[in-house]
């Protein structure tokens, strides 16, 4: 009987020290009315046990991700979107930040930061961006003198890279179609399974604050004095006999009134 109310803490602990959640952040364009689910994450997050100066160890995984943004759209800074990208709570409250639909423009990495109060508890959602670099390639050797390009050239070789991405598109686009993975009128995903290294998650916990050292040995120095500790200021000399002074003052007052 023993043995098993034992085993039974035991696995209570461990339930209550790492418990797992699911979260599904959306994307509200500032010009919806509505917002769109883009991603699901799974994370855990691990309690530290009470007096025990250990930081909580968090997991998260990306379940889904679907960008919000079509992959054939040109997205520039310029005339970029605004995103409200967060989360409903328990409440129904929809917490979130803003960011830029720049951050779903083909050659960036997606970073989302997901922000835990003490009790595991997502308050605050975050999309960050970082652009991927290309992997340098060998330079070859010029055989012969090169011909620059004209601009007519570069301007057929753009519009080929382009019709190329939309035909691309637009097989992927029937294929989900006839699969049933994609409904009409609905966009392109693009899955964590097709880009898995395009998309990260981090979880932040709470940052504890400084906090004062109780009992604490006192070192005390060959003086008796604790050490560091700075000793009473010394006084100057006016300080130390400014009643001699006034004495001094006092004869001279009192011998010349005799005199007179």
């Amino acid at each position: 009987m023993r043995l098993a109310a034992l085993f039974l803490s035991a696995l209570v602990s461990t339930v209550s020290a790492a418990s797992s959640q699911t979260v599904t952040l959306h994307a509200w364009p500032t010009s919806a009315p509505t917002p769109t689910p883009f991603a699901t994450v799974v994370y855990s997050t691990a309690q530290t046990p009470s007096g025990e100066d250990v930081a909580p160890q968090h997991k998260a995984e990306i379940k889904s991700f679907t960008s919000p943004i079509a992959p054939t759209d040109d997205v520039r800074s310029e005339d970029a979107s605004l995103f409200r990208i967060g989360h409903f709570d328990r409440t129904k409250h929809f917490s979130s930040s803003l960011a830029s639909s720049v951050i779903f423009a083909p050659g960036q990495r997606q970073r989302i930061v997901l922000h835990v109060d003490e009790h595991g508890e997502l308050w605050r959602t975050e999309l960050h961006s970082a652009t991927i670099s290309a992997p340098e390639k060998k330079k070859k050797k010029p055989t012969g003198p090169s011909k620059p390009k004209s601009q007519k050239r570069l301007e057929r070789e753009a519009a080929r890279a382009k019709t190329e991405a939309k035909e691309k598109a637009r097989k992927e686009r029937t294929r989900l179609r006839k699969e049933g993975k994609l409904k009409p009128g609905e966009k392109l995903p693009v899955t964590v399974e097709e880009e898995p290294a395009q998309v990260v998650v981090e979880i932040k916990g709470p940052n504890p604050g400084a906090e004062p050292v109780l009992n604490a040995p006192v070192t005390l120095n060959p003086d008796g004095r604790v050490e560091g500790a700075e000793g009473p200021e010394e006084k100057t000399f006016l300080q130390k006999y400014w009643w001699l002074l006034l004495a001094f003052i006092a004869v001279q007052v009192l011998v010349g009134g005799n005199k007179e």
